[in-house]
């Protein structure tokens, strides 16, 4: 008699719970994830380092060197790993500024670096730079080679000549300046010679390396001025040098309309009132 009762219960509680489950509407299957392209397998973007706050104004890698990264911050120095960005380390602590606008490695020796102090990306409460700064060992120590107060946008080496470099130089933030315009040094940074001037409220703050042309293109730079409480967008500047064919590129330049005529190729960067200059 109770195993009757029992399985009566077990019976009535069965389809009781049959019933609940046929009543529930069905939930529509998940969306399965997008499959990662085989280009980039599973890799996600994750934090680096080095954990230090601030804006970071540049970072760049070494030819032949997958592990070897540089960093150059705002107000925070320059910082260098050797183990594709696991560890930091800190290598402009002993200069006289902190401000880094720009890091270039020479790609013709990435012993050799250069570095541009003064941040360019221009707002309210910049901190001055105070020149360029040349290292030979891999940025172990530094040689000041360029003295200045003022911001430099972009550092470029020549590909075939560590000893060819060029400076995009903005210049003062807050007022006319005439440590303005495209700076060149063909000696490794002894003897610095301005190769490209507009007029002191006139600053240069990129300039770029385009090793499969023989004519180069351009820098573009643009009027510019600010004070503590105004920072108008900066000028931006775009510049390319010539292969070793040419004995002292960057040695003149001239004037280039934009846009370009239809078909013509450009690689030249381009903000609302600025000018493109060429070299070659």
């Amino acid at each position: 008699m109770r195993i009757a009762v029992a399985l009566q219960s077990f019976l009535i509680l069965s389809a009781t719970l049959c019933g609940t489950a046929l009543a529930e509407p069905e939930k529509p299957a998940p969306d399965k994830p997008d499959k990662p392209t085989p280009e980039l397998g599973a890799i996600e973007f994750r934090p680096l380092g080095p954990a230090i706050t601030g804006r970071i104004t540049r970072v760049t890698g070494v030819p032949g060197q997958p592990l070897v990264y540089y960093a150059a911050f705002a107000q925070g120095g320059v910082w260098k790993s050797e183990s594709g960005g696991r560890d930091w380390k800190p290598l402009f602590d002993d200069q006289p500024t902190q401000s880094v606008g720009s890091i270039a490695v020479a790609p013709s020796d990435p012993s050799v670096l250069y570095v541009g102090s003064g941040e360019a990306n221009i707002r309210g409460n910049v901190a001055l730079g105070s020149g360029i700064f040349r290292s030979t060992d891999a940025g172990q120590s530094w040689q000041q080679v360029w003295k200045g107060r003022g911001q430099i946008g972009t550092m470029v080496v020549h590909p075939y000549d560590a000893n060819i470099a060029f400076a995009a130089v903005l210049g003062s933030p807050f007022g006319p300046s005439s440590e303005r315009g495209v700076y060149r040094t063909t000696d490794g940074g002894k003897n610095w010679q301005r190769v490209l001037y507009k007029d002191d409220v006139t600053g240069a703050s990129d300039i770029a390396s385009i090793r499969t042309i023989r004519r180069s293109c351009s820098p573009a730079c643009g009027k510019r001025g600010a004070s503590p409480g105004n920072s108008p967008a900066a000028a931006r500047a775009a510049a390319s040098i010539v292969p070793p064919t040419a004995a002292t590129p960057g040695k003149s330049w001239r004037a280039r309309a934009y846009p370009p005529a239809s078909g013509a190729r450009s690689a030249c960067a381009w903000r609302r009132r600025t000018r493109t200059w060429c070299t070659r």
